[in-house]
């Protein structure tokens, strides 16, 4: 604190550090947390974390990208509570004792309630969900208004997309449509992966907390609608979307391995009853007379070339999945 001079008296002014509470269950939240956490405005004392809300472990194996937050939390002191849903009980007491001035909810794959997103607005007796010095803010990987919804990443790859990014929003009932704070580009590789955009889609998650915690801490921030006209949706992708159909062209089968590989579910084919998910593969051009999905030789490594619409798609690198556990095979196929 420090103190003004005013007509003769001297007025005590309080410092008044903007509180957080941060909501995740994801590796992108986990690196947005430690953007804000390194930026300069929270080693300065401007900004404080003051409750984390992060996802259940039973949650882990139905949930890409999970992450747990127990050692950030305990390392910074940060009052921390694992939930199964934002729509847990006690969830909005939880929100509303921290009496954050916002609310960040980032890798979170339910759509967060009115209740959760107008207590910013209850907390400073204001009339308006969003102002520059309370909200509730969100990132999704993409350049919104395009690809709102479920699957950024494995979208991204399908489309064959030349660019992405990242967006940090305001969020509203409905998914991803609130005016954007920030917005940064990825450019899309020939050979891009899900892992490697996975990876990248990461790193800017960081970089835009870091740009994101100075506006935060200085009551600056400032949106810009998004044009609904420009806005698509992509829809929920599942495991089963993955299976593989050797009569498309050899070219498509490439990109929907590249679309759904770690940490993703993986594209798949089924040999002699066995789900056989394939992480990487080659393609070929030269013609054979064989059946389309026909093996048509196998690699010293025992894997298998396997005939496509167009040419031959080599399996470089497979697994299948017993359990929790993925088991690499070596001539198996014969």
């Amino acid at each position: 604190m420090f103190f003004i001079p005013i007509e003769g008296e001297m007025k005590m002014i309080y410092n008044k550090k903007i509180n957080l509470c941060f909501i995740s269950g994801h590796y992108f939240g986990f690196k947005a947390l430690c953007g804000l956490l390194d930026s300069e405005v929270y080693r300065d004392g401007k900004l404080r974390v003051s409750s984390l809300i992060t996802l259940d472990s039973k949650k882990e194996r139905s949930t890409v990208g999970y992450f747990d937050f127990a050692e950030i939390a305990n390392t910074y002191n940060i009052q921390h509570n694992m939930v199964k849903s934002i729509n847990s009980f006690g969830v909005i007491d939880i929100i509303e004792n921290a009496k954050p001035d916002f609310v960040l909810v980032i890798g979170w794959s339910e759509l967060v309630p009115a209740t959760i997103l107008n207590l910013p607005m209850t907390i400073h007796n204001s009339n308006h969900r969003h102002l520059n010095s309370h909200g509730c803010i969100g990132m999704h990987p993409t350049l919104l208004p395009q690809g709102r919804g479920r699957a950024p990443i494995p979208w991204t790859i399908i489309k064959r997309l030349k660019e992405t990014g990242v967006s940090a929003f305001l969020l509203e009932e409905s998914a991803d449509s609130g005016g954007i704070v920030l917005q940064e580009r990825i450019f899309i590789s020939e050979d891009e992966t899900a892992t490697s955009l996975f990876t990248k889609c990461a790193d800017m998650h960081y970089d835009l907390a870091q740009k994101l915690a100075p506006m935060l801490s200085s009551k600056v921030l400032t949106w810009s609608e998004q044009d609904s006209l420009k806005s698509s949706t992509w829809e929920k992708r599942t495991p089963e979307d993955g299976l593989i159909n050797f009569n498309n062209c050899a070219d498509d089968i490439r990109n929907l391995v590249n679309a759904l590989t770690r940490p993703y579910p993986g594209a798949f084919f089924y040999y002699k009853g066995t789900k056989i998910i394939v992480d990487e593969v080659a393609l070929h051009t030269q013609t054979s007379q064989c059946l389309i999905g026909t093996i048509v030789e196998m690699s010293s490594a025992g894997l298998p070339f396997i005939c496509a619409k167009d040419g031959i798609v080599e399996c470089k690198a497979i697994h299948v999945v017993n359990g929790d556990t993925p088991i690499f095979f070596i001539d198996t196929w014969v």
